[in-house]
Order: structure tokens, then C-alpha cells, then sequence
């Protein structure tokens, strides 16, 4: 199976108008599940499930040990972590800064040579391409979210996507931009999160 790719118009800079150029891009088949990692490397190996599952969570363990206390780890032929900090406000030079305005932000990962090399093969023109957004005004998504609203009382992100053919992260924002400027409100959270109109649009 050969992985395949897109091309997308490469983004513009502030004093271009316009760019004809392109950019490949890997269109993704999907995320494999820990889960399905660990069936493989099982059935790979003399290892049960459950020691990889033992194994995993050790690793996981002593990695974010190391990399808190400012150590780069290694794993194996995979590549380097370390951490990744921030501000909490922009800082100036001569700014006496306090510890605790300093926070851990994320992880930096960099793959091996090896593990590069592992990646090596053939690549392959996606035949439908990456999803992307309509290409609707927002005024005319928000027409769209009033007649919807006018008959069910609430709609979700899924079903704001569906509506306007926005993608989930495009969809989640433009929601949550309705919600700042006082159009409309949530009930719920996380994964039972919805949207209803505000009460002054009722």
C-alpha cells in the first residue's frame, strides 16, 4: 500500500494578493489505535498484550519523567524528546521574570536518521484529494443556522459541519465566534457540547 498526497495552493504572504504555487500534502487514511499497535506487535513477537500494554505505560512513565527534569530522551531508532516551554506573558529583556510565569507547553519530538530512512517509499497522487471547507460566505452560513435553529432548539458541531460543509475545526470556530459576539449560546460541554440561539435572538 502506497501512501498518498495532495496538492494544496500554498498560503500568501501579507504583500502578495495572490499565489499560484502548490505544496504536497500527505492525505491521511485514518489514525491507527494504540490498541491495534499493540495486537500487531503481539502477534509480531513473543510478547503478550499485556506486557506491551505494561511496557507502554512504563516507557510513557520514564519518558515524562526525564523530559521534566530538562533531559532529552532517546527511544531506540524512533527519535529525541524534550520539552517545550512558554511564557505566560509576553516577556521583555530586562524584565525580571518569576519562575512561575514559566510553563511547560508541550513536547518537541525529532525522528532519528534511521526511522527517516524507514519511511522511504512510493508515494502516490490521492485520486479525490484532501477535504476541504465550502466555500460559502459567512453570512450566508448564518442564514443557514437561523432557518435550522427556527425548527430544532439546539445544533451540534457534527451537524453545524453537516449544514455548511465546513470542516470539524473550521465548524467548532466559527461556532464559538458566534458564541463571543452574543448570537449564540452553549449548553453542555466536551462531546455533549451544543449551540442554541442567545435570548435576545429568540
Amino acid at each position: 500500500m502506497s501512501a498518498q498526497y495532495d496538492l494544496v495552493k500554498t498560503p500568501t504572504s501579507p504583500i502578495q494578493k495572490e499565489s499560484s504555487n502548490v505544496h504536497p500534502r500527505i492525505v491521511s487514511n485514518g489514525t491507527i489505535s494504540t490498541a491495534t499497535l499493540i495486537s500487531e506487535i503481539s502477534r509480531a513477537c513473543t510478547l503478550t498484550e499485556s506486557d506491551l500494554i505494561g511496557a507502554l505505560s512504563a516507557l510513557s512513565d520514564q519518558i515524562s519523567h526525564h523530559v521534566r527534569n530538562g533531559y532529552h530522551v532517546e527511544l531506540g531508532d524512533i527519535g529525541y524528546f524534550s520539552a517545550k516551554i512558554k511564557a505566560k506573558k509576553t516577556l521583555h529583556e530586562n524584565e525580571n521574570v518569576r519562575s512561575n510565569s514559566i510553563i511547560f507547553d508541550n513536547v518537541n519530538f525529532r525522528t532519528s536518521a534511521t526511522f527517516r530512512k524507514k519511511l522511504q517509499g512510493d508515494l502516490i497522487r490521492a485520486p479525490y484529494g484532501l477535504k476541504h471547507s465550502t466555500e460559502s460566505s459567512k453570512e450566508e452560513r448564518k442564514e443557514l443556522l437561523i432557518s435550522y435553529l427556527n425548527k430544532k432548539p439546539v445544533i451540534s458541531r457534527s451537524e453545524y459541519t453537516t449544514l455548511t460543509g465546513l470542516l470539524k475545526k473550521r465548524a467548532l470556530c466559527e461556532l464559538k465566534q458566534w458564541v463571543s459576539e452574543g448570537f449564540l449560546s452553549t449548553h453542555g460541554c466536551r462531546n455533549q457540547l451544543v449551540f442554541l440561539l442567545a435570548h435576545e435572538h429568540i
